[in-house]
């Protein structure tokens, strides 16, 4: 979205002498129409179309992830690659075959947005334990699902109930570590996927899903179920 700043461009010299691990990608395909590669990339959200890249070889156009080094952040993010790109997968790179590698690492400077008023003073687990807030997906995420569901905090736990939107949640445990927000699974949580509250406006406060530093989407949490319906219903 326009409100945050996508990527950092970062330029890094890799020496054959002093270099020889192996970098990763997500192959995405090799096309022959240029159109049909295009029009699948724009079912993605554009946190994730920002992070491919497309090179004409030959008569083909391949798409694939830009190069990391974490193979883990790649792994979590495969499956939603995979949700328009079914044949998607993890391929090693040799970080040796050239001396100059151009990666974009997305999002490594977040924008951060000053909380005005009472706020100032409150820390996530203030704002969020004991209450409850309705959740909406922000506008131009680049889904097609819509949703609205009430968002019960408790001490350490959370409940969805959908309202809009046949969205599966369970109840489940919640963490704070660092004004991040870790949702519990099988009695972990993973410390790569986490939420974090960007924005706190009169009606909503504005948060962000992150996989690593890949910002996935960002949602609403409404205080007031009345706003959070006349939201949901002008998407």
């Amino acid at each position: 979205m326009s409100r945050f700043l996508i990527s950092l461009f970062l330029f890094i010299l890799f020496s054959l002498q002093s270099f020889a691990s192996n970098l990763y990608v997500v192959n995405i395909g090799a096309y022959k129409d240029v159109n049909i590669l295009s029009n699948s990339l724009k079912k993605l959200s554009v946190k994730l179309r920002k992070t491919i890249e497309v090179k004409k070889v030959g008569n083909l156009y391949k798409a694939r992830t830009l190069p990391t080094k974490e193979k883990k952040i790649l792994s979590k993010l495969l499956p939603l690659y995979r949700v328009i790109f079914h044949d998607a997968f993890i391929l090693s790179i040799d970080s040796n075959i050239s001396e100059e590698i151009e990666i974009k690492e997305t999002h490594k400077t977040r924008k951060q947005h000053k909380i005005k008023n009472i706020e100032d003073t409150l820390s996530l687990k203030e704002i969020l334990s004991e209450q409850t807030y309705y959740l909406c997906q922000e506008r131009n995420v680049g889904s097609d699902k819509k949703y609205l569901i009430k968002v019960s905090f408790k001490e350490d736990s959370v409940n969805y109930k959908p309202i809009r939107g046949n969205i599966p949640f369970e109840p489940t445990l919640y963490a704070i570590k660092n004004e991040k927000l870790f949702l519990y699974k099988d009695g972990l949580y993973d410390s790569d996927v986490y939420s974090t509250l960007e924005e706190i406006f009169s009606d909503y406060h504005l948060f962000s899903y992150w996989i690593g530093d890949i910002q996935i989407n960002t949602v609403r949490f409404y205080h007031n179920l009345k706003d959070a319906k006349k939201y949901f219903d002008s998407l």
